[in-house]
């Protein structure tokens, strides 16, 4: 039996990639390509969630991301659906990564803090 009038145009058609960056919400997408986003089971859709700086102390900041993650488009998937997956993933890795940095962080400032007392614990001897 040969396959569907769409799967037959999906081979025929050359492979596309669009890229899909999240902007200020989740919601907010930007598309990078031309026209109507179509693409056909076993394309890819490449995700990016950019990076986020934080200030836990003035003048101190640490970065997470960017975090891309590539994608490929399963039968029956709209591409939002790949979007949504491909962002809950990323979403969770940027999550583990900012309490990893977030604990790095404050170590390097009990480090600094703790090299500042011995210098001056020295210079006053």
């Amino acid at each position: 039996m040969e396959g569907s009038s769409s799967e037959q145009a999906a081979a025929s058609e050359p492979s596309r990639q669009y890229t899909m960056a999240r902007r200020a919400g989740p919601t907010e997408a930007h598309v990078e390509g031309e026209g109507v986003v179509n693409l056909f089971p076993g394309e890819q859709l490449t995700v990016t969630v950019g990076a986020s700086t934080y200030s836990p102390v003035s003048f101190n900041t640490f970065s997470v991301g960017p975090f891309t993650a590539r994608v490929t488009l399963q039968p029956g998937e709209t591409v939002e659906d790949a979007y949504v997956r491909a962002t809950h993933e990323l979403l969770a890795i940027e999550q583990a990564e900012y309490e990893m940095a977030l604990d790095r962080y404050f170590k390097r400032l009990v480090h600094n803090d703790q090299e500042k007392t011995r210098r001056s614990a020295k210079a006053a001897r």
